[in-house]
């Protein structure tokens, strides 16, 4: 059995899905009450569960700032991209603020490379955002699509890069 000191002293080492420092042998938290929000919502008809109004249909991706589902709106109904911040209620008010702060400066920017956000809210203690769903997939994704098309890859660059240029003008 580990003394306490040796417990106390114990390394840490980032979160594998959020990159929070977490202390070896211990899972973070947050991801921790995530996935048990995904998997609990379950209703076994597909779908993980509800936020906000919206039909959790699949996990498009995970990071450091929440889980991105593609969901289904009840109203009007469309597909979106949902992204939540579950387990925000173990987070820091700073970690929650900075989750608005960026919804709230998507929101704001009309471009034609960024997808439009539709709605930000919260529902029992978890905030969220829904967007646009990018129906083709992550450019990851796509990658191989790219592969020698030096021209398509110049036009996507010069488009991202534009993007990037319009949302760091506007803050």
């Amino acid at each position: 059995a580990a003394t306490h000191h040796e417990a106390m002293s114990s390394t840490s080492h980032p979160c594998p899905v959020c990159g929070a420092e977490v202390k070896e042998d211990s899972i973070c938290a947050a991801c921790a009450l995530g996935d048990a929000f995904s998997e609990a919502g379950s209703t076994g008809n597909g779908s993980l569960g509800c936020i906000g109004g919206h039909e959790l249909i699949e996990i498009i991706a995970r990071g450091g700032m929440g889980i991105v589902y593609r969901a289904r709106q009840r109203n009007p109904e469309r597909e979106v991209a949902l992204k939540a911040l579950p387990g925000a209620a173990l987070l820091s008010e700073e970690a929650r603020q900075r989750f608005r702060i960026e919804a709230q400066a998507m929101a704001k920017l009309e471009h034609p490379a960024i997808l439009p956000v539709y709605e930000l809210g919260e529902d029992s203690e978890t905030p969220f955002f829904t967007m646009k769903l990018a129906a083709g997939g992550s450019l990851a994704q796509r990658l191989t699509h790219y592969q020698g098309k030096w021209r398509e890859i110049a036009e996507l660059t010069a488009s991202i890069a534009e993007a990037v240029q319009f949302a760091h003008e506007r803050g």
